[in-house]
């Protein structure tokens, strides 16, 4: 999943870059999407990250819902999935293999058993 997030943030930053690389405001978009990209795939900062990068799809999904044209619908679709499935990113953590789980350690949850009424 991780994998995936980052991939599309990457890919979505640098094509906000190349379609108008002298406006401003694609730089403020495309840079820190590329960031994010590359946080998530190295596993760095993944809450952060995948917040961010949720935040990033869902306002992606709503602008396409508010175009028009012929695939806008579909192109709205997909990037509110991604936004779910960062949010998962998000509330699963990084995983054993990232950066994350390097410095700060795994994290492990303990489940402790049931409370048993006492035997007479």
């Amino acid at each position: 999943m991780r994998l995936t997030v980052a991939l599309s943030a990457t890919v979505q930053g640098v094509n906000t870059l190349i379609d108008s690389p002298t406006q401003p405001l694609s730089w403020v978009i495309g840079l820190p999407e590329i960031l994010v990209g590359m946080a998530l795939l190295i596993g760095f900062l993944t809450p952060i990250a995948g917040a961010s990068a949720s935040l990033g799809s869902l306002a992606t999904g709503v602008s396409w819902l508010m175009a028009y044209g012929r695939d806008a619908h579909e192109k709205a679709v997909t990037a509110i999935y991604l936004s779910v499935i960062s949010v998962a990113i998000t509330l699963l953590g990084p995983g054993a293999i990232s950066l994350d789980a390097r410095l700060f350690g795994r994290r492990e949850i303990i489940i402790p058993e049931a409370s048993r009424p006492p035997h007479l």
